[in-house]
């Protein structure tokens, strides 16, 4: 496997990865969030044909570090086991969401605040005295 390119922290490579950080964007999203943001006058976005070879190296590094992390060689497990963790948990709770929304859609499971009530009364401690 060749070795993975290494990507500068250049203003350029800095401000995409931080723009891509609340969510894939298109590169023309991108360049207009740059500009809207003002971050033209620090980075130049004029040109879309540098925006577009800077996303594609770091996609590129990204998923090759992305291989890196999930094969033998990569750092020990030991060290993730916390982002494995959030993964598994979130991806657990996500299922587990996905089936209460399905059974009230199919009536399985029904919210009636009227019943809400009734439990939240029978099950509501006392004043302490």
């Amino acid at each position: 496997m060749p070795a993975r390119a290494k990507i500068r922290p250049t203003p350029l490579n800095l401000t995409v990865l931080g723009m891509l950080g609340g969510g894939p964007l298109h590169p023309y999203a991108i360049q207009s969030r740059m500009k809207a943001w003002g971050k033209d006058r620090v980075v130049d976005v004029s040109q879309r044909a540098t925006l577009y070879k800077t996303i594609r190296l770091l996609r590129e590094s990204l998923a090759e570090l992305d291989r890196e992390l999930h094969s033998e060689s990569g750092p020990p497990r030991l060290f993730l086991l916390e982002t494995e963790y959030v993964r598994a948990v979130t991806a657990a709770e996500l299922k587990w969401v996905k089936s209460v929304v399905d059974d009230l859609s199919a009536g399985r499971l029904e919210w009636k605040m009227e019943d809400l009530a009734d439990i939240a009364k029978n099950f509501t401690p006392p004043d302490p005295v």
